[in-house]
């Protein structure tokens, strides 16, 4: 037996020894045809890692709105606010003795006449 015939017989017995282990840990011809082989195991190793790529997901997306779509603050100018609070000059001349007559609902069983001395109208 020549060296070459030594190396070939220890590796024809570690790759039977490696058939060997991976035959161990394959699942059978039966549950391959089924759909069965290693599923349970296979989807319950991920759900992890998807936790937690999900999770930096939501939060990278969290922080991106919070922190760069975030609008500027409305800077409302003098001048305008200046303008809301304005009132004309002429807005006395508006106020005139029949304007709650005008603006008000009567009541019920009220009348517009008064009836007291000064007979004027309310």
């Amino acid at each position: 037996m020549t060296d070459h015939d030594r190396v070939d017989d220890s590796l024809r017995g570690a790759f039977d020894a490696l058939r060997v282990a991976d035959e161990r840990g394959a699942p059978s011809f039966e549950d391959v045809v089924a759909g069965r082989a290693g599923r349970n195991a296979r989807v319950w190793s991920y759900w992890p890692r998807l936790a937690i790529a999900a999770g930096l997901v939501i939060t990278a997306g969290v922080a991106y709105r919070a922190v760069v779509t975030r609008p500027p603050r409305l800077a409302v100018p003098s001048e305008v606010v200046a303008l809301a609070a304005w009132r004309a000059p002429t807005d006395i001349l508006l106020e005139t003795p029949a304007k709650k007559l005008l603006t008000g609902a009567p009541r019920l069983g009220a009348s517009l006449i008064d009836t007291g001395i000064t007979g004027g109208i309310r």
